[in-house]
């Protein structure tokens, strides 16, 4: 019995089996060479160019002996803009530092006519009172000896009325003498000036609707408690110790401390503006008041005052402000804020002595309007300076 080898097909000689075999394989290699030479034809037609060196770096600024050098052909230079230091007519601003304050003619501090103990305080601290209101009720020994006083000038009084209508009535009838009529006039007059004394002094004491010891204390103005000094249950021994302040706080004054040198720029009568940090988006206007004759040897400045409206009590005593002074218009070297540098604490700006050599210079600055600042030593006019890209030369 013939057996056939695996895979060989039945009915074939071997050796076309194996003829056939091979020229399969050849095909498949040929054709596979063609595509991979149409492949790499196609590559490269879309291949890109091949990319240029990298350039050599660019030079970069040199310092040398305090000098900053911008090498020719630095693309550096492009980055950087130099302009010539201006001086312009600017209308200055003097800020001075200020503060809220009350105005004292309208503060009244409450002092007790009488001593004693103190019955009952009405009004708590930030309280608004109106005139006439109740504030404190005071028991007091001199107070009852006020009206002792009052209470015998009243009957003094009466007496004296009886005795002068009985002396008129004799002489009427030839009973009683001329002078004694006259006696009893004088008595009348002297009995009613002790009596109008002592009412009088009962109405300083502002008692005269409480009966017995009480003293009642009443609001001589309409404003708000700004002060507390005293408490139910206290005693009162000094009557020059105030026992409450009241502001009517419908105007404050604005004082400002004005250096030697400001004293110039602002007399009474003059418009100022006046910022508060408590109100950063308000600017108020004001007027100057009045400028002290006299400067605080402590401080070596002068206060200036300036009284403002203070509708609804915004303005509390004691809130800081700013003052500002408009001065006239005089040439001021400005340059613009993008030329200046801060070098630890200083302000610095470069400065352009030969093309695109620069030194670093230390200025001192003042106003800042409209993106410029004032330089008030450190530059000239004509100098240029770096007000563009400096922040590169400092790196």
């Amino acid at each position: 019995m013939t057996v056939e080898p695996a895979g060989r097909k039945p009915g074939l000689p071997a050796p076309w089996q194996d003829r056939r075999l091979l020229t399969i394989v050849l095909l498949s290699l040929c054709l596979g060479v063609l595509i991979a030479w149409g492949a790499g034809g196609l590559l490269s037609s879309h291949r890109p160019a091949a990319l240029p060196a990298p350039a050599a770096a660019l030079p970069a600024p040199q310092e040398k002996a305090g000098e900053v050098i911008v090498p020719e052909h630095s693309a550096w230079r492009d980055a950087l803009t130099i302009a010539p230091v201006t001086a312009d007519f600017v209308s200055g601003v003097r800020t001075l530092p200020a503060a809220v304050e009350s105005d004292p003619s309208e503060v009244v501090n409450v002092l007790p006519p009488l001593g004693g103990r103190v019955l009952e305080v009405a009004v708590r601290l930030g309280d608004t009172v109106t005139a006439g209101q109740v504030l404190v009720r005071i028991e007091s020994g001199d107070m009852a000896q006020a009206r002792a006083d009052a209470a015998k000038a009243a009957a003094q009084l009466d007496l004296a009325r009886h005795a002068l209508t009985r002396a008129n009535g004799l002489a009427q009838i030839g009973g009683g003498a001329a002078r004694d009529t006259e006696s009893a006039r004088n008595d009348l007059a002297q009995a009613q000036a002790e009596y109008d004394r002592t009412q009088a002094r009962l109405r300083t004491l502002g008692a005269m609707k409480v009966d017995g010891r009480g003293l009642t204390i009443i609001a001589p103005i309409s404003g708000v408690i700004t002060q507390l000094a005293t408490a139910p249950g206290s005693y009162i021994n000094d009557t020059t110790q105030s026992l409450m302040t009241i502001d009517q706080t419908r105007h404050v004054l604005v004082t400002a401390l004005a250096a030697e040198d400001d004293l110039a720029y602002v007399a009474a009568g003059d418009e100022v503006r006046i910022t508060l940090p408590a109100y950063p988006d308000e600017v108020r206007h004001g007027t100057v008041q009045s400028v002290d004759a006299v400067t605080q040897p402590d401080t070596r400045r002068t206060r200036v005052r300036i009284e403002l409206d203070n509708p609804g009590g915004r303005l509390r005593a004691g809130m800081f402000a700013s003052v500002s002074i408009d001065t006239p218009p005089r040439p001021r070297i400005m340059v613009p804020d993008s030329a200046l540098l801060m070098n630890n604490d200083a302000t610095t700006v470069f400065v352009e002595t030969r093309p695109y050599v620069f030194t670093r210079r230390t200025i001192q600055t003042g106003q800042d309007r409209d993106g410029r600042t004032e330089v008030l030593s450190g530059l000239s006019a004509g100098e240029r300076v770096v007000v563009r890209g400096g922040v590169l030369l400092g790196d």
